[in-house]
């Protein structure tokens, strides 16, 4: 791998990723950028769940877990705080509705300005990491670090203002913010990342890593995050940053496995235990759960039961922790337990997961299936659930393709992210389908059927052809336009007619092709011209992120004729 320096006139490069369920952050330095850092914010845990606390004037109170212990220990019927349990889910649907300011309420229906909570979040983490660079005596200023917030995948150009505008109200610089999306910051990641945070390959034949890859070879990333599982297709390209050619959510992610985890917990220990040990004790619940499905490296393996979740069992149920579990007679069918210490039993446990992961793999079947992706390379996967031995033996059998888990796959993109704010941020700009019109050409019985053959002045040509400007994963010019010159073939017709076409296929053939989507039609007006002159129409595509314009201009009577066509999906960066 080629070193590269970092281009961030900074000192170092802080990441942060807040999102509906979980928020965090990552750094390096200038001098060695990428050695990515991170560290445990609060009760040991790197990730925090995306609580905000605020005072009754509206100032910061607390955030992650703090906030939600804090909030638990305040009378909610009289309390004049402000609790903001999933702001950020709220947040993201308001702007998916086109309200740009919204004001979203707490738990007791107290409204508060979306960006002022967005803004004591991002300050919140700022405050942190300044915290743990002046604890280790760096003399360290907030105008020596650059900013880069992680967006959600899919991302309105509102709602990136929203978060820009956001950091700028928690004191940050202007030229100190930059903003990138999940997946762009996963393919930095996958990019620039050492062979030491490789923890499984599992590949059938050979080596595989994105060095591996040739330009213009296609590899997806799958992100199981908490509420849903997003699906990319990238291009690899020896320069700039590799772009999300296809893009897709699946509605299932790792709080479809706690949810069913939670109905087990409930089964053996009651719902109104569960519900209260959650409530009370958020962070032990959450990592009681991860001890469960994550931690263990075997299929079997005790997990401590927290001594406050048995003290809870005890004080409602007015028993013996040994005696509850028995009357209700689920030793056996969930769990074993010893000591203390339970295990959900492997058949349990396969219930838990398989229904999440056995959907996730089957939406990355389909969407290779539905965008026609040939010649894949292989599959990176991020999330906390890829760490997960039921998904990973299900890879093995059913999925064909080389795939590669990280060591910390929860925290990639945010690692990923911190590459963005290091490196270059020249994007390549390559189109997303194969685009072209319907044209003809000198008919060849070898290599043309002979339904598609017509004649014209004595000759013989292939109609329906798919004459192609510019295929699918090619880089656009820098103007993002592309010219062809055409000549009419019967120059006596008073009308031009053009069919712009797009397909799914990288080399489609003709128009008919079960890939290609018609998109318009554009008409060039002929008059009567000299026998002796040269007619010609010179078609150009634009492709910009307003959509694909096509202009025909008429090369002997100097006028264009211009259709727009909003196919807003035609370029991928």
């Amino acid at each position: 791998m080629t070193e590269q320096e970092s281009v961030s006139k900074k000192c170092a490069v802080l990441s942060i990723m807040i999102e509906p369920v979980l928020s965090s952050l990552a750094f390096s330095f200038k001098h060695d950028w990428r050695k990515v850092l991170t560290y445990r914010l609060q009760k040991n845990k790197e990730m925090l769940p995306t609580a905000l606390l605020l005072n009754p004037d509206k100032t910061f109170n607390s955030f992650g877990f703090e906030a939600q212990e804090e909030y638990s220990t305040l009378d909610e019927e009289s309390t004049d705080h402000y609790y903001f349990p999933d702001f950020v889910k709220h947040l993201i649907e308001f702007h998916e509705c086109g309200s740009h300011s919204p004001s979203i309420k707490d738990v007791r229906g107290k409204k508060v300005n979306a960006k002022q909570l967005l803004s004591h979040s991002i300050r919140y983490f700022v405050d942190q990491f300044m915290s743990k660079v002046n604890d280790l005596s760096l003399g360290f200023w907030s105008i020596d670090m650059d900013v880069v917030l992680v967006l959600p995948c899919q991302c309105s150009s509102g709602l990136k203002d929203f978060f820009k505008d956001a950091a700028i109200e928690a004191g940050l610089a202007k030229d100190q913010i930059s903003l990138v999306a999940g997946p762009v910051a996963a393919a930095l990641f996958y990019e620039h990342s050492t062979q030491d945070e490789i923890q499984y390959t599992l590949v059938t034949n050979g080596g595989f890593s994105i060095s591996t890859l040739v330009e213009k070879s296609i590899y997806l990333s799958v992100h199981i995050g908490e509420e849903n599982t997003t699906i990319c297709a990238h291009l690899k390209y020896a320069r700039g940053i590799d772009p999300v050619l296809k893009t897709t959510d699946c509605p299932k992610g790792m709080a479809s496995i706690v949810c069913k985890v939670s109905s087990v917990l409930k089964n053996i220990f009651g719902d109104d235990v569960i519900e209260e040990f959650k409530k009370d004790y958020p962070m032990e619940f959450t990592s009681f759960v991860d001890n469960i499905l994550l931690r263990p490296t075997k299929r079997e393996r005790l997990t401590h039961v927290p001594s406050d979740l048995i003290s809870l069992v005890e004080e409602l149920h007015g028993k013996k922790f040994s005696d509850i579990l028995e009357s209700r007679h689920e030793e056996g069918k969930f769990v074993s337990f010893s000591c203390g210490k339970m295990s959900i039993l492997p058949v349990v446990k396969d219930q838990l997961f398989l229904p999440t992961i056995e959907r996730i793999v089957e939406e990355i079947e389909i969407f290779i299936e539905k965008e026609s992706l040939l010649n894949i390379e292989g599959i990176f996967f991020s999330g906390k659930l890829a760490n997960c031995k039921p998904l990973q033996e299900l890879l093995k059998t059913k999925q064909k393709l080389k795939t590669i888990i990280f060591r910390d796959p929860s925290m990639i993109i945010l690692k990923g992210a911190v590459f963005y704010g290091h490196l270059n941020k020249t994007k390549n700009i390559v189109a997303s389908y194969t685009y072209g019109i319907q044209f003809w050409e000198d008919f060849d019985s070898t290599k043309h059927p002979e339904e598609k053959k017509f004649a014209i002045g004595g000759k013989e040509y292939c109609g329906e052809v798919f004459h192609v400007f510019v295929e699918k994963g090619d880089l656009l010019p820098q103007e993002q336009f592309i010219q062809h010159r055409i000549r009419a073939l019967n120059p006596k017709e008073e009308m031009f007619r053009c069919f712009i076409f797009k397909s799914q296929k990288r080399s489609p053939r003709f128009v008919d092709d079960p890939s290609c989507f018609k998109l318009g039609l554009i008409e060039v007006p002929f008059s009567k011209i000299p026998t002796d002159c040269y007619e010609e129409t010179e078609i150009t595509m634009r492709f910009d992120f307003s959509g694909l314009s096509v202009e025909a201009y008429h090369i002997y009577k100097s006028h264009s004729f211009k259709v727009s066509l909003y196919d807003t999906d035609c370029i991928a960066c």
